[in-house]
């Protein structure tokens, strides 16, 4: 008895319709197999072939099919399945940066009167959770990544990189507890193959945003392997976030500017949360290095989100605009559904306005203190300058104080200089201009007729305030803000 090709054919045709979804993600080699052979037997199959083709580029970030002779391209006129058709045009629409187009694909797949398959809706409501994010909607991007989730339990690596999209949106939000959590829970999952380009990139990112937002270790991301900028789609934005805050803490604000400019030299910002952190990248980079003109260039292009809301009042602040600094930071702290990161980031700027002409508010300076004991707001302290949290400390009960000091110690040596200059003691003030006249603590002593070890305190304190490291460092910063008479 022979086997009609075309029946055999025909039966892997219509398994594949049913069973692709699954191979897509856990065997791809399998997937590539069968559609190979599918190509050779039934030349009618091939638009079939040529839509998981184009899926597989777009969701796993792998072309299945790009050595096999008769392999199907893109060609005006294929038409794959619906399913995958209209997969494939809410993935364009959201790439395009059109959220609205998007999201009807989404709601017009889901409706369909024939229900599509699980994986398939899986994958479409994971999609629905990446429109949510470019458009800075971290909230409904964990629902509809809880959703996604509950029909992904035919193929574990689309429910493991689910976990790892989870870790990015809590990081983002400032919630590192859950962030590791749907880590570990993503790095638990046991898969039959290796993780593919697109999850690993997601577990990257994720282990990304937690290092530095955390301050974990001076090297922040050393080890991980997150994907080039240029030639990341989906995540370029979130891997210039994390090289670009890992330069600022690291007081490398340079190399921040040049990781935004790189970024959009290589791609579009056609979301908002594309351009309103690559927005606030740049004018906190733009702010430490002293170049007001060009931050504000930068932010009156910019969409009105809240991170640029936030670069708004970073660059008032760093103008003595604090009136304009305390507007802005109030309309942040005053709206509803604000993550947990962005209102951290307000209260800290909010309070470095108001430290400027009034005194603090004990209360707010509670708040802050408990912040700090937040590993997920690490880097938002590690931001402001020492004045300032020496003075939010000094409002603090003693418990308070203690607790601030044993969450923030550490983070000195990443602390910025700061434009505002701080208030000195009239000693301080004299022991700083000595700096500039004689060379050694010895000199200084004998010239102010007091001992070295006073010199040492004093020096010490006026380090302190400055957030300076050293002597050339002081020295240049209050050459900078014009604290010496020369």
């Amino acid at each position: 008895m022979t086997v009609d090709a075309r029946t055999t054919s025909d039966d892997l045709a219509t398994r594949l319709r049913h069973d692709a979804w699954r191979l897509l993600f856990e065997d791809p080699a399998r997937l590539r197999t069968d559609l190979a052979a599918l190509i050779r037997s039934q030349p009618d199959a091939l638009p079939l072939a040529q839509g998981f083709r184009a899926l597989a580029i777009d969701v796993i970030g792998a072309d299945l099919l790009y050595d096999i002779p008769g392999a199907p391209l893109a060609r005006a006129g294929d038409e794959p399945s619906p399913g995958i058709r209209r997969l494939r045009g809410l993935i364009e629409h959201r790439r395009a940066g059109d959220a609205a187009a998007a999201l009807h694909h989404i709601d017009t797949a889901l409706s369909d009167p024939e229900p599509p398959l699980p994986l398939s809706r899986a994958i479409v409501e994971e999609q629905r959770a990446l429109v949510h994010l470019a458009s800075g909607e971290t909230t409904a991007a964990l629902s509809a990544l809880a959703a996604a989730g509950a029909h992904a339990a035919a193929a574990p690596t689309l429910a493991q990189r689910i976990q790892f999209e989870s870790a990015v949106a809590h990081a983002l939000r400032g919630n590192l507890r859950d962030a590791r959590h749907y880590l570990a829970v993503g790095e638990a999952i046991p898969v039959a193959a290796p993780a593919g380009a697109v999850t690993g990139e997601w577990r990257d990112v994720a282990r990304g945003l937690i290092a530095v937002e955390s301050v974990s270790h001076p090297q922040l991301t050393a080890g991980l392997h997150l994907p080039p900028i240029e030639s990341a789609t989906d995540l370029w934005p979130l891997v210039a976030l994390v090289r670009g805050r890992e330069a600022l803490v690291a007081r490398a604000p340079l190399r921040a500017l040049e990781t935004a400019e790189f970024a959009l030299d290589c791609h579009d910002a056609t979301t908002p949360f594309a351009a309103s952190a690559m927005t606030w990248l740049m004018v906190s980079a733009l702010v430490d290095l002293d170049d007001a003109p060009r931050a504000h260039a930068v932010v009156a292009t910019a969409p009105p989100t809240t991170l640029v809301d936030l670069a708004r009042a970073r660059l008032a602040l760093h103008e003595n605009a604090r009136a304009d600094a305390l507007r802005i930071t109030g309309a942040v702290l005053a709206r509803p559904g604000t993550a947990m990161a962005e209102r951290g980031e307000a209260l800290l700027l909010r309070l470095w306005a108001v430290a400027l002409g009034d005194e603090l508010d004990p209360r707010e300076c509670t708040i802050a203190a408990r912040l700090a004991t937040f590993s997920s707001l690490r880097r938002l302290f590690a931001l402001v300058p020492t004045w300032l949290i020496a003075q939010i400390a000094a409002a603090l009960d003693e418990p308070s104080r203690e607790r601030m000091s044993r969450a923030t110690v550490d983070l000195a040596p990443y602390r910025p200089m700061t434009a505002t200059p701080p208030v000195l003691t009239t000693r301080e003030s004299a022991v700083l201009q000595a700096l500039f006249t004689f060379d050694s603590i010895s000199q200084i002593a004998a010239a102010m007729f007091v001992t070295p070890s006073t010199v040492k305190s004093q020096l010490s304190s006026v380090y302190r305030k400055l957030g300076a490291r050293g002597r050339a460092e002081a020295m240049a910063i209050a050459t900078r803000l014009d604290l010496i008479d020369l």
